[in-house]
This record gives C-alpha cells, sequence and structure tokens, in this order.
C-alpha cells in the first residue's frame, strides 16, 4: 500500500512539471524563466513600483537611514562652502547639475552621481516627504536600471534628475553588485583619479562584492582614506578577512610596519596631472572641452601613515606606531591661484566645458559663487596624495628586491631611516 501511495505521488509530481513545461503554459514558463535566483523572490513579485515608498512598505526604517548617510548628505563634500574637492578650483554648489552637450549625451554636475533626483541635499531632520519620495534606491540596488534614463532635464526652470523606475528594474532588486557601486564609483566624467584600476583587483576578479569588504550597517559604510571623510569610525582591514600572518614565509609576516597594500597595490593610474591654467581641449566624442591631462600607469609613493589623520598629505612617521608604510598615488595639478589673497577661484566647470576659456569659467565662478577675487590670478602647482587601496595583486605584488637593492622602489631615507639602517636595507637579499 505504501508503495502503491509513493508512486501516485510521484505520478502526481510529473504531471504538475509537465503541466508547467507545456506548449500551453507558456506564459507560466516565461515567468519562471524569467526569474533570477541571485535576488531575492519577493522583489520579482512586485506588481508596482512608485518610488521610495514601495521599498518602505517592509523596509520600514531604510528612507531614514538612507537620508542620514553620506550617500545622500554628502556631509564630507559640503564643508567649507563646498569646497570639498582636495583639486584646487572647484566647488560643488557652483557645480551641481546640468547638460554639457544634449547631441553627445554628456552630462555635467557632481549630483549626477547624488541619489536625491536632482536637488542638492537637504537637512535630513527637516527632509520633506517630497525630498524622500525624490531618492532613487533602484541606482544601488536594481541590477536591471536602465542608466540613459538618469540624464538631467530641466522641469520648471530646475535641474531634476529622471530614474528608471520601471517594473523591470524593481524586480531585479537586492544587494549592492559590483555593477551598482560602479556606477558611480568608477569614474566621473573622465578617467578616474582617486587611485588604481578597481576592474584590476584581485577581488574583483573574483567577482567579489563590494559589500563584502565595505561592510554596510544601516546603510553606513566604512571605508576611508586620508582624503576622504570617513561615514563610520570602524576601518576596513586586510585582516577583517586574511589572517594576521598570512605568509608562510616567517620573514615576511615580521614586516609588520609594512601594510599589506605596500606590497600588493604595485601601481597605479588614471588621471595623474591636470592643468586648470590653459584653455580647455576639444573632444570630439564628448562634444565638450577638457584641461590638458596625462594619464597612464605610475609607480606608487610610500609614506607612513598612521591610518587616522585627514588632509592632502599623508600624516605619520618612523617614530609613531600605529603608523605603517603605505603606497599612495601622487596626483599633481595646476590651478588659478589670486595673486593678492592666494587662495584658488572656484571655475565654474561647465562654462570651461562648453567654451574651453579658463577667463570665462573662472569669472562665472566668482560671480556664482560671491567669493573676492582681485581679478588677476597665476598658476599655482599643487600635489595631492590618494591612497591605494584598490587594485590588490598577488601575482604581481612586490619581491624582496624590488625594495631591499640600491635601485629600489622604496626611499628609506625619506621614510626617516638612517643612512645606516638605509644602507643595510638596500642590500640585496637583505630581508
Amino acid at each position: 500500500m505504501k508503495s502503491l501511495k509513493f508512486f501516485s505521488f510521484a505520478m502526481l509530481s510529473l504531471g504538475v512539471i509537465f503541466l508547467f513545461a507545456s506548449p500551453n503554459n507558456a506564459g507560466n514558463t516565461d515567468k519562471f524563466s524569467a526569474m533570477d535566483y541571485t535576488r531575492p523572490l519577493e522583489h520579482q513579485e512586485l506588481e508596482e513600483y512608485v518610488g521610495p515608498s514601495t521599498c518602505a512598505e517592509c523596509h520600514e526604517d531604510a528612507i531614514d537611514e538612507i537620508m542620514n548617510s553620506s550617500h545622500y548628505t554628502w556631509a564630507g563634500k559640503f564643508k567649507n562652502g563646498g569646497k570639498y574637492s582636495k583639486l584646487q578650483m572647484t566647488a560643488v554648489p557652483i557645480n551641481w547639475l546640468g547638460v554639457l552637450n544634449k547631441g553627445k549625451y554628456t552630462h555635467g554636475g557632481c549630483g549626477f552621481c547624488h541619489i536625491g533626483g536632482g536637488p542638492m541635499p537637504v537637512d535630513p531632520a527637516k527632509a520633506t516627504d517630497e525630498d524622500k519620495d525624490k531618492l532613487d534606491c533602484l541606482i544601488c540596488h536594481a541590477t536591471k536600471y536602465d542608466t540613459k534614463v538618469r540624464f538631467p532635464k530641466q522641469v520648471n526652470g530646475k535641474w531634476i534628475l529622471p530614474q528608471d523606475r520601471s517594473l523591470e528594474a524593481a524586480r531585479s532588486v537586492g544587494k549592492p553588485t559590483q555593477n551598482n557601486c560602479l556606477r558611480c564609483h568608477y569614474v566621473a566624467l573622465w578617467n578616474y583619479k582617486r587611485g588604481a584600476d578597481m576592474k584590476d583587483d584581485i577581488h574583483y576578479r573574483s567577482n567579489m562584492s563590494c559589500t563584502k569588504c565595505h561592510r554596510v550597517e544601516n546603510h553606513r559604510f566604512p571605508g576611508s582614506g586620508p582624503t576622504i571623510t570617513p561615514e563610520v569610525s570602524r576601518r576596513v582591514q586586510c585582516t577583517d578577512c586574511h589572517a594576521q600572518a598570512p605568509h608562510s614565509n616567517e620573514t615576511l609576516n615580521k614586516h609588520v610596519r609594512v601594510d599589506c597594500r605596500t606590497c600588493h597595490v604595485v601601481s597605479a593610474g588614471g588621471v595623474f596631472y591636470k592643468n586648470a591654467t590653459k584653455n580647455g581641449i576639444y573632444i570630439e566624442e564628448k562634444g565638450i572641452y577638457k584641461a590638458e591631462e596625462k594619464t597612464g600607469i605610475i609607480r606608487p609613493v610610500y609614506f607612513w601613515y598612521d591610518g587616522v589623520s585627514r588632509g592632502v598629505v599623508p600624516k605619520g612617521s618612523i617614530d609613531d606606531p600605529s603608523s605603517k608604510i603605505q603606497p599612495f598615488k601622487k596626483y599633481m595639478g595646476v590651478a588659478p591661484m589670486d595673486t593678492q589673497t592666494g587662495d584658488f577661484p572656484w571655475l565654474k566647470l561647465g562654462v570651461f566645458a562648453k567654451t574651453g576659456d579658463i577667463e570665462k569659467a573662472i569669472r562665472a565662478g566668482v560671480n556664482a559663487s560671491g567669493r573676492p577675487y582681485s581679478g588677476s590670478w597665476k598658476p599655482k602647482k599643487y600635489d595631492v596624495y590618494f591612497q591605494l587601496s584598490h587594485g590588490v595583486t598577488v601575482e604581481r605584488s612586490l619581491q624582496c628586491n624590488d625594495c631591499h637593492s640600491p635601485s629600489g622602489v622604496m626611499d628609506f631615507k625619506a621614510l626617516g631611516y638612517t643612512e645606516e639602517k638605509v644602507k643595510e636595507l638596500t642590500q640585496k637579499n637583505s630581508p
């Protein structure tokens, strides 16, 4: 009797399978074949998406969390009136959002990466329902997102940033993927400037999500460098995943004052030089002008860094036990400097992009910012050092003689070692 019951159940199960697989049920099979089993199934059952309020039906605290996060407030970027950039010559409020060349689909402004739907961020404590409804949840969470929809346009004289709020996009929502993060964090308008190529990183090539290291809590992300304002106090450490002594070679494990990245991030790239004191160079592909710049792969420079201090030059010392030798990308800039005040005027970058005229960009920036300007300027060089945390490699990591030889990459004297110690450290095979 038990065998008969089992046989009947098995035949019923096969019948259900054949029912869904038959041509008469093509709609059902299409539905199941369209399922993305890497994304939450409940999202794929949504029948409508009207914006953040749809998300809040299940994720009750999400909107308030986002409104108080760096991805909305841009808190570090609005200090000193908006002069957040370590690249002298620019400020956020006067370069917020716009279109540089509609025919070439070239957007302009910092706000293109902001998740607030167009307007600059407001005080989260004073945010209205209208402010909250402008949030773009899907740009960070949807794998199927038509980024071409997200192009600035003016409505009633105000710039807005449309969103893809399609049902297809909403149904693809889940935890942020690599591509979600890189929609904003890979490049801005031109080549990347901050450090190394993230796509050349062993973690990226292993298909790891960015949130594997930047472990988010309540929409707040750990991870920052000396030129970036931290959102939370918790730092991202290699030892969050890797052992304190990861090498089979004990000599390597004894390099406790050398940060892991020093050996495992061996190159920097993207833009490493920009001269914003000359008229622009026209770029046919984008239909706009850009400043003279140099790009390519360069070797890192090395500093002691205490892991906490902020600034364009890393702070640390050989005498500070908390400091480690770390790699940085040297970015060299030239910008207009007021001959009387010594300040850098804020340029209206959209004017420069459209006209290539540095004088017009300065004048427009002065008018937009209201900051004092003597009327005359001269070129001023400046350097910024970007911490290298991405671009991690194993196969191309530094070997002993890359540092410990007379022609090694490390300037031990500049790092504060005595002449006697430098001589010892630069002997081949000294470790």
